[in-house]
């Protein structure tokens, strides 16, 4: 993989880590509200999970890219 490949995927997960942090953020500030229906309760419990494996690919994709 050349390194605007690499630079390419690294940006990517780093975006889509910033647009699930967002929608955490989001979520948690209108947790409160009446009505909130029971979808968004479990997809807010799966974020830091979803978050955590994005950052953990991104670290991995580092890696093997110092290593070429």
């Amino acid at each position: 993989m050349s390194g605007a490949e690499a630079g390419f995927v690294i940006s990517l997960i780093a975006s889509v880590i910033t647009i699930v942090d967002a929608t955490k953020k989001v979520y948690n500030a209108a947790k409160d509200a009446k009505g909130q229906p029971e979808a968004f309760r479990q997809i807010a419990a799966r974020l830091p999970l979803v978050i955590e494996i994005l950052r953990s690919l991104k670290r991995g994709h580092r890696r093997s890219t110092r290593r070429l």
